[in-house]
């Protein structure tokens, strides 16, 4: 009996993995966090395919302020980020990729990220 209840066990944690990883990689996402109390921030992005993608930063008039060499064949990406260049304001952070592009806007305040 031991035996088939942790048989009927691993199968249910299986199904519930597989549900789970399958909602998860759904979709591309992106974030920008702040990294403890600096100027730095993590940007993180998980993606359902291993693509070629690059990171882009926008201000709020739609300029470029940086944007990341092509990376190749990444599902998952994470960086850290020197914002101290930047000026306080609103900003969109894009992942930019063959399978398409998503963003998320954020916003700097003395040299942080605010969400």
């Amino acid at each position: 009996m031991k035996v088939k209840s942790f048989v009927k066990s691993a199968a249910i944690a299986a199904a519930i993995l597989v549900v789970s990883n399958v909602s998860v990689s759904a979709k591309s996402k992106i974030a920008i966090n702040a990294y403890m109390n600096s100027n730095l921030a993590v940007v993180s992005v998980l993606s359902p395919e291993a693509d070629a993608f690059k990171i882009e930063i926008t201000d709020n008039s739609g300029n470029t302020v940086y944007t990341t060499e092509r990376v190749k064949n990444a599902a998952t990406f994470q960086r850290l980020y020197d914002l101290s260049n930047l000026s306080d304001g609103k900003y969109v952070i894009k992942y930019d990729s063959i399978s398409g592009s998503i963003s998320e806007n954020f916003e700097v305040k003395d040299s942080k990220v605010i969400k």
